[in-house]
């Protein structure tokens, strides 16, 4: 079961598979538990369900972090590999995937398993770009001994 404090937990979501959304000094939506909707009907034991989400990135990232919370069981897939399994609701599962985000677009995979009772699956991904550093401006100066 979902209790209000684990989705305090991840309240802070920047990406679910919902929405996306860009780094954290853009806005950021309130995150959201999701399952599939089941057309209306209840959620069953041993269901499996697969969600997909693309996101395009524009340059390399200085930081990506993948945080997943499920009820009951995930596994996570970036660009087609496995990056992150995770298991409950009350904690996360933290990854640092920096190194598997590329410039360009990328594919965010999940598959959720419902052991028994309600289901539900909370990802965040943050990413942190690279700051731009100022070029070193050089000056030569008439009368410098120094070649510029």
């Amino acid at each position: 079961m979902i209790t209000n404090n684990c989705f305090r937990l991840v309240s802070t979501c920047l990406f679910t598979l919902g929405t996306v959304l860009l780094p954290a000094v853009l806005s950021a939506q309130t995150p959201q538990w999701i399952w599939h909707p089941n057309s209306g009907q209840a959620v069953t034991n041993g269901e499996v369900r697969l969600f997909r989400k693309t996101f395009t990135v524009e340059r390399r990232v200085q930081k990506a972090t993948l945080e997943v919370a499920v009820d009951n069981k995930a596994e996570v897939f970036l660009n087609g590999e496995a990056v992150a399994n995770a298991q409950g609701h009350t904690q996360a599962t933290t990854t640092d995937v920096t190194g598997k985000i590329k410039a360009g677009e990328n594919l965010l995979t999940v598959r959720g398993l419902n052991e028994d009772g309600p289901a539900a699956l909370l990802v965040r991904l943050e990413l942190s770009r690279y700051k731009q550093h100022p070029q070193k401006e050089s000056r030569c100066y008439r009368g410098s001994k120094s070649s510029c």
